[in-house]
């Protein structure tokens, strides 16, 4: 078994393969693999590595805008429309216990 650690999936192809299995949402918190929601049941990571803080603030970075994450920074969370890879929805990105985690709620219409 290598001890390098494996590439994680693609933040766009986590959330089609959410969506293609009927998630509703994705959750990108630090310290624990992404992990999608069907129906009210968490389901089993895809993997077992981690999150780090260092992944979710370049998520950040890449996913609002300046005013966005000055929102964020004063209020401790903000809410804001995505659509990456043709799924679509709400992002909720909140800064708890010293790191940024995302919450992803996906619209569960036709993906454009």
């Amino acid at each position: 078994m290598s001890d390098v650690p494996q590439e994680r999936m693609p933040l766009e192809d986590f959330l089609k393969l959410a969506y293609e299995r009927g998630a509703s949402t994705v959750l990108y918190l630090v310290g624990r693999p992404p992990v999608m929601r069907i129906g009210r049941e968490l389901q089993p990571p895809l993997e077992d590595r981690p999150l780090t803080f260092h992944e979710t603030e370049k998520l950040v970075e890449r996913l609002l805008s300046p005013q966005e994450i000055v929102r964020m920074n004063e209020n401790g969370n903000v809410e804001t429309p995505f659509n990456i890879g043709n799924i679509t929805g709400s992002l909720t990105v909140f800064y708890g216990l010293g790191s940024h985690n995302l919450v992803f709620y996906l619209d569960r219409g036709e993906a454009t």
